[in-house]
């Protein structure tokens, strides 16, 4: 039936009046999904209209809006469609010519635009699955910590695909996990998804599905998971993903437990610390203070630059010391940290942050006060301390 019904489209020309503005939001929320890579051809650089639908399906990721002007299938080149659209208002005529393959694009104020186009049946649409599990969660929530776990994934040249993706783990308690060797972030959501299992989504698709999100935000994210695809359906979006196969480590072995010195301070305090003597240093930042129990202690911040130019200043800190203390131990504790990583993690966070450290040369753990509880283990650089 529907090979007939595509034949019999190829077998006349199809009309669409648009309106403009509307359309071109829609075209923008369809960018990041838009394939780039010859990897998929048929997608590459276009979209795709119909069944009241407007879609984009890249490599990791697709998307499908609802859109009620677009029955009848076609497909269109993305970038041309937009630049022309750009500074066009009012209405426009979407005509596609199967026979000659070709569609033409002509404002209400006269401009036209032609472009081939590809028959509608090889465009590769997600396909729709019978869910094992289906469950409704806060989407806010869901995409904004999915996003900050995201930081701490793997690059995609990787040897690990397992680690070049969030790892969410299903119970009662969700739990987000991702790792790249040298970091470790775990986010435990306040909502149950599931009884049990985990599925890995690619970084590249937490990107994109939280872009997707703030663009069309709703109150309610339903997430549909079969063997090796999601799907989250809110407002009049549906957002596609593949998922990752494999086993993500077990990375309970990674968490540092009972760190004897813990240092709070304001995230807003050592934000405005690093930019202000960060640029001096494209690798780390020297932490120091004093091992003592103080309300009223700092934290010290030093870079060093390439040519010998160098900077130091403190913020407020509450200095705890848990444990009993060698004889032989320092009254003084440090620790240096990647400054790319402490940028990441603390973009957009307030409130107090609590580190803690066992030695400079043991991994770092640092916890949010804000809900949800979210924890990221960092190992330290090795350094030369003066």
């Amino acid at each position: 039936l529907e090979d007939q019904t595509y034949k019999r489209l190829r077998e006349k020309v199809i009309t669409m009046e648009i309106q403009i503005e509307p359309f071109r939001q829609t075209l923008l929320t369809l960018k990041p999904f838009v394939a780039l890579s010859p990897a998929i051809p048929t997608a590459e650089g276009r979209i795709y209209l119909g069944n009241g639908m407007a879609c984009a399906t890249g490599i990791e990721a697709g998307v499908s809006i609802s859109y009620l002007e677009a029955q009848e299938p076609m497909v269109l080149p993305f970038i041309p469609l937009l630049e022309f659209l750009e500074f066009s208002t009012g209405t426009a005529i979407i005509q596609l010519d199967h026979t000659r393959g070709q569609v033409s694009v002509t404002t209400s104020d006269g401009a036209e635009m032609t472009a081939t186009s590809p028959p509608a049946e090889e465009y590769p649409l997600f396909k729709e699955f019978i869910p094992l599990e289906q469950h409704d969660v806060d989407g806010g929530i869901f995409t904004r910590q999915l996003l900050e776990a995201s930081i701490c994934c793997d690059s995609e040249d990787g040897r690990q695909p397992v680690l070049q993706g969030v790892n969410i783990i299903m119970g009662n308690q969700v739990k987000l996990v991702a790792a790249d060797g040298f970091r470790l972030m775990v986010v435990t959501l306040p909502f149950s998804l599931g009884t049990s299992g985990n599925i890995l989504i690619p970084k590249a698709s937490v990107v994109k599905l939280a872009a997707l999100w703030e663009s069309a935000p709703s109150l309610t994210m339903h997430i549909s998971i079969d063997k090796g695809m999601m799907t989250a359906k809110f407002g009049q979006a549906r957002f596609h993903t593949a998922l990752i196969p494999g086993t993500f480590p077990d990375y309970t072995k990674i968490v540092p437990e009972d760190n004897p010195q813990v240092v709070q301070f304001l995230a807003e305090d050592l934000q405005i610390a690093i930019k202000r003597i960060g640029h001096l240093s494209e690798t780390y930042a020297r932490f120091k203070w004093a091992l003592f129990d103080t309300h009223d202690g700092q934290l010290q911040i030093s870079c060093r630059g390439d040519e010998l130019a160098s900077a130091k200043l403190s913020v407020p800190c509450h200095v705890l010391y848990r444990g009993e203390r060698q004889k032989h131990e320092s009254l003084e504790g440090k620790v240096a940290l990647n400054l790319n990583y402490l940028k990441q993690y603390l973009h957009g966070k307030m409130g107090v942050i609590t580190m803690e450290v066992k030695t400079r040369s043991d991994a770092v753990l640092f916890r949010q006060s804000e809900p949800p509880d979210q924890v990221m283990v960092v190992m330290p650089m090795m350094v030369r301390w003066e």
